[in-house]
């Protein structure tokens, strides 16, 4: 899947140069390779969360990132702010919906972005 506008897409999100939550929900191949595109944004301008509910996946994100200190590495969806300006939702489609609508429930989300299948 090509990430290359992942950048392009947040930063139209910053428009009012205010900090921005952007969440990835679920850090496997496909949000792995979102979450490498947002983690090149300035640090002073986005809050990225990434939420993986598999430890060592976690434990594996820590290490291949350990000095993006805008990043949050999270397990569990009603830890994330209560305002997510942009959501990557990456999961397996088994699980998506249930993802999708605990996070509307948990968060006010600004936009979302449904990487594949329908929610």
């Amino acid at each position: 899947m090509d990430t290359s506008n992942m950048a392009k897409t947040v930063g139209n999100v910053n428009a009012g140069n205010a900090t921005k939550n952007v969440a990835v929900i679920g850090v496997g191949n496909i949000g792995y390779r979102h979450l490498q595109s947002l983690t090149t944004l300035p640090s002073h301008l986005y809050s990225i969360f990434a939420l993986e509910p598999v430890e060592d996946r976690r434990n594996f994100l820590s290490h291949e990132f350990p000095n993006v200190p805008n990043l949050t590495i999270l397990d569990d969806i009603n830890t994330l702010p209560p305002t997510i300006d942009l959501a990557v939702i990456a999961t397996s489609s088994n699980v998506r919906r249930a993802v999708f609508q605990s996070l509307i429930g948990h968060s006010k989300v600004i936009k979302s972005i449904k990487i594949k299948g329908w929610i």
